[in-house]
């Protein structure tokens, strides 16, 4: 217990800001993890070009990262989630071992300008290793619910430790870049470049902190897919995963994609940033169940996506995970 209250001191430790939106932060890591269960297998829908199966719990993850090409040296960004302020804390990890960490106070939170106590930053995890521990730790937690990416790496997490209690619930939402560990991955053919339907628009004006660089929204069963980067170099979705799972009496839907970021050796970008937005449609049952409005509906659609970077010949990798929020035009 003296880790867990290290851990929630940790998330207050932001000084010169106050805790505005939490709730909807809360709410968008709420989503991510699909209010799963911690263990459930993911696997694709069998359309081709889809991600391979997420580990079914947390020793496959555990070995699955320890298999991963990407676990030698990487950078890791975890944004913590409670009834506070959340913060965001930066590492770089090279065999295991914390070389650079940072931390500072997420913006969509209104945390500009504050700054966050170096001890209290230390607290919360910096490695994978240390994600995995978290999972252990809160094995007996009330609730609880961990998506993995197929590499292993928990990019969504929320625990409930205490049946009943108020506002010790604490999440983090994760993303990893290595460069190394990735692959190319193969077309499937379902994504084609695509502009939002009148009326409808992105959650937020830029990707949220935490999530990488993607945005995404839901129309009529078409899931649109903003990746932010060089509009002469834009990233692009390759693969389309999705299963529905009965977890707990409701319809749980998720989805993977694979995204396609490498570049030709010598090719030069320009150096605006925005988003290069695609469509695809989700399966049908995927689309029903997301969109349906009875009981046990789900009202948004988390996303976990696998980004190979670098060059063909040495290919790295992101995985995040990402909320897709229901719209109608």
């Amino acid at each position: 217990m003296h880790r867990d209250a290290e851990r929630r001191r940790a998330h207050r430790g932001v000084t010169g800001r106050a805790a505005r939106g939490v709730t909807g932060w809360l709410a968008a890591v709420l989503a991510v993890t699909g209010l799963a269960l911690a263990g459930c297998a993911d696997a694709p829908d069998g359309r081709g070009g889809g991600p391979a199966p997420v580990p079914s719990d947390l020793a496959a993850a555990r070995a699955a990262w320890a298999a991963s090409g990407a676990s030698g040296e990487y950078q890791l960004q975890v944004v913590t989630a409670c009834f506070c302020s959340p913060i965001a804390v930066t590492s770089t990890v090279r065999d295991g071992q914390v070389v650079d960490r940072d931390a500072y106070p997420v913006p969509e939170a209104g945390g500009g300008g504050g700054t966050v106590d170096a001890g209290l930053a230390r607290s919360v995890p910096a490695t994978v290793e240390a994600l995995f521990d978290v999972i252990e730790e809160q094995s007996g937690a009330a609730a609880q619910s961990v998506t993995y990416s197929r590499e292993g790496v928990p990019v969504a997490m929320w625990f409930d430790p205490v049946e009943n209690a108020v506002d010790e619930e604490f999440g983090y939402a994760v993303t990893l870049h290595s460069a190394a560990g990735g692959s190319v991955p193969a077309d499937d053919g379902v994504w084609t470049k695509a502009e939002l339907p009148d009326g409808t628009a992105f959650p937020a004006d830029l990707p949220v902190t935490g999530h990488g660089n993607v945005q995404a929204v839901l129309v009529d069963g078409r899931i649109y897919l903003g990746l932010w980067g060089s509009s002469s170099c834009p990233d692009v979705p390759r693969g389309l995963g999705a299963t529905v799972r009965d977890e707990g009496g409701a319809q749980v839907v998720r989805v993977f994609v694979e995204v396609d970021a490498t570049q030709p050796d010598r090719r030069a970008c320009t150096a605006d940033y925005g988003p290069t937005v695609y469509a695809a449609a989700l399966p049908s049952e995927a689309a029903t169940t997301v969109g349906g409005s009875g009981p046990g509906a789900q009202p948004g659609l988390p996303v976990v996506v696998t980004t190979a970077t670098g060059t063909r010949d040495a290919t790295g990798i992101t995985v995040a995970a990402v909320q897709a929020a229901g719209a109608r035009p």
